[in-house]
């Protein structure tokens, strides 16, 4: 077993970082444990912030749809709240974080 390259496979899984590299290094030092959590929390952000750019594009592009000339206002004002809703909704997510 190789211990660099288990290392670079620890860091795809989605747990405790910092406890999976104990499995394989016993002797972590505080250091690199403190590396370790910051690691963890920039993958969580990395992952959040992902998250919300595909939100927004998915929203982004929702909105730059032509109204359709066969639908009724009132359909249209009905797709208008349910974007609305969605737009504060990943707002308020946003927020939270």
């Amino acid at each position: 077993m190789v211990v660099h390259s288990s290392l670079a496979t620890v860091t795809m899984f989605s747990g405790s970082l910092f406890y999976i590299a104990l499995l394989f290094f016993p002797q972590i030092s505080e250091k690199q444990r403190s590396l370790y959590e910051a690691l963890e929390k920039q993958q969580h952000y990395q992952g959040s912030l992902q998250s919300i750019s595909s939100k927004m594009e998915a929203l982004e592009a929702k909105l730059s749809e032509p109204l359709e000339a066969d639908k009724s206002p009132d359909s249209h004002i009905e797709a208008h709240e349910v974007s609305r809703y969605s737009t504060i909704k990943l707002l308020n997510n946003l927020m939270e974080k």
